[in-house]
């Protein structure tokens, strides 16, 4: 009887080995060679699903976007709104665990490669839109609630604020001893204290 090869969990093996090793050696070391071994497969078992290493790394790239968007949307829907949705969002992006810790380097990596590579920007264009849509949702209870000022603009607070915390993945994923999860949750907050009323 033939093999039944489930195609969406082959895939996602692929991106997942690829992400993993991005995080761990860097993208440059990322080939459609390596990701063959680091799942112990053939590379036509990877050029089956990716035409070439670019598409492969395109898919990485919206595979974290898609695994990070639910999660942060999940807990503005769990969250009880205004500044405190704001604060789980933002706390969300950080590298405050190992696991975020790895992703970050993967966003670094990516964020890198998106200046010269178009599709690589059009993802992430698309998946800041998606985050900073989000903040804005928050930061909009928050002013309907008086948290922060009326005259608040909540499009320039959200790109204030994820361009803050894109700021601090970078400096706490390149010194994490400088910038270990308690201080980057301090950070955090003294930049919503910033925008209370």
């Amino acid at each position: 009887m033939p093999r039944v090869v489930d195609h969406d969990r082959r895939r996602a093996d692929v991106t997942s080995a690829a992400r993993t090793l991005i995080a761990r050696e860097g993208f440059d070391a990322t080939t459609i060679r390596r990701v063959a071994a680091e799942i112990g497969s053939s590379t036509t078992a990877i050029t089956h699903y990716f035409a070439d290493k670019e598409a492969m790394l395109v898919a990485v790239i919206q595979d974290a976007w898609d695994a990070l968007t639910p999660r942060i949307a999940e807990l503005a829907d769990s969250s009880p709104g205004g500044l405190a949705t704001v604060r789980m969002l933002l706390l969300a992006a950080l590298p405050l665990d190992a696991d975020r810790a790895a992703e970050a380097k993967v966003w670094l990596a990516f964020w890198s490669a998106a200046t010269t590579r178009p599709d690589l920007r059009q993802v992430q264009r698309d998946g800041y839109a998606a985050f900073r849509a989000l903040l804005e949702n928050a930061l909009e209870q928050a002013r309907e609630r008086n948290e922060i000022a009326a005259n608040s603009s909540v499009a320039m607070c959200a790109e204030q604020l994820t361009l803050s915390v894109d700021g601090l993945l970078v400096q706490a994923t390149l010194e994490p001893d400088r910038l270990p999860p308690p201080r980057q949750i301090a950070m955090v907050d003294d930049m919503l204290s910033r925008l209370r009323r």
